[in-house]
């Protein structure tokens, strides 16, 4: 598929230049909506966005419309520094390799792309979901004396995806969206003292693949508030009921597991003002429990939201403290979204921010 071709163009683009590394962005889908607000979207998700941000909110976009059929709807994501980095690495000089890897030490690199095509109705939804995440990091290895290291982290998504909201007396929603994911997964962690290694297994990656087939299923309820001036809600959702785990096809060489989809129990809240037109404020704490994620910082996501004529909309936010900003036309058969936003990609808030572009084209019918 083209979705898939562009992204293995630009991975082997990466591995050829033994580039740098990545922590893991363990994820399936990124809404390009929800980017641009901090990556709130408990409450405010919707069309196929709904499915991974709460399935309680499934509905087509246009509020005009019993049902779409959403064709084609890629979001691509890329970390802003990720062109320069590409060039640096390009060739095969070992010098230059080695000079460019400690330019970008301490840093990650992200690029990946999520697609959903299939068909929204008022209450239930089904489709194909389609996504490539790539992210690499360059880091000091203890094991290896501080020796520069490079860690590549990518995981392939295909799978089908349900969804199925009920609404109930008194503004409750109920929702679930069940799926059936294939993984693909490359991970590759090695220092310049195996320079060698890594050349050989990017002529033959075969040994850090492995894939399997999961089975999950997300859960989520939302409640309008009985307030008259400001229209609140508050939601509640659990992502990947009791862990989405991999099983690996019986044919896998490698010796490096699936990571697993841990399960997550998050809560939104938000209110929304009319300053002409609606101006909407979302928080959301993600991982409740801590199953995943331990520090609150990183946990949390909040957003503004001004949407003009009903298909013009202007967004900022924090997303785990860091900046975000985004602009989106919603017209009833073409969608455009476009910003930027801060992912921490380490362990503690501040240690490694990647400041990335999104962009998102959507046609529906």
């Amino acid at each position: 598929m083209v979705m898939n071709s562009f992204m293995l163009l630009l991975l082997t683009s990466l591995l050829s230049s033994l580039s740098m590394a990545a922590t893991s962005l363990n994820s399936l889908y990124l809404g390009a909506e929800q980017l641009g607000r901090g990556n709130a979207g408990l409450i405010s998700a919707s069309g196929a966005d709904a499915l991974f941000y709460n399935p309680a909110l499934v509905a087509p976009r246009s509020t005009e419309k019993q049902g779409e059929v959403v064709i084609i709807a890629p979001t691509v994501v890329v970390s802003t520094k990720l062109p320069d980095t590409i060039s640096d690495f390009k060739g095969t000089d070992t010098a230059k390799i080695v000079a460019g890897l400690k330019n970008i030490m301490g840093q990650n690199r992200h690029a990946s792309i999520s697609n959903f095509g299939g068909y929204i109705a008022k209450n239930w939804s089904v489709g194909l979901l389609e996504s490539l995440f790539l992210n690499l990091t360059a880091y000091k290895k203890i094991e290896a004396a501080g020796l520069e290291a490079v860690r590549i982290n990518v995981y392939q998504n295909i799978g089908l995806v349900g969804g199925y909201h009920h609404p109930l007396p008194g503004g409750v929603e109920l929702g679930i969206s069940p799926k059936i994911i294939s993984r693909t997964q490359y991970f590759l962690d090695k220092d310049l003292s195996q320079l060698l290694d890594i050349q050989s297994i990017i002529k033959d990656p075969s040994s850090l693949k492995n894939n399997g087939i999961g089975y999950g299923a997300n859960i989520g309820a939302s409640y309008k508030l009985p307030v008259s001036q400001v229209e609140s809600s508050v939601a509640l959702t659990i992502d990947d009921l009791g862990g989405t785990k991999f099983k690996a096809a019986k044919t896998v060489t490698s010796d490096q597991p699936l990571d697993s989809l841990k399960q997550t129990v998050n809560l939104g809240g938000s209110a929304s003002y009319r300053l002409g037109y609606p101006l909407t404020a979302e928080l959301n704490i993600r991982d409740l429990l801590k199953n995943d994620e331990t520090n609150l910082f990183l946990r949390t996501h909040m957003g503004l939201n001004y949407l003009l004529w009903d298909v013009l909309g202007l967004s900022t936010g924090l997303n785990q403290g860091y900046g975000s900003a985004g602009l989106y036309y919603q017209g009833s058969a073409l969608r455009l979204y476009a910003g930027m936003y801060t992912q921490e990609a380490g362990t503690l808030p501040g240690k490694t921010p990647d400041t990335r572009y999104y962009f998102k084209v959507e046609t529906a019918w």
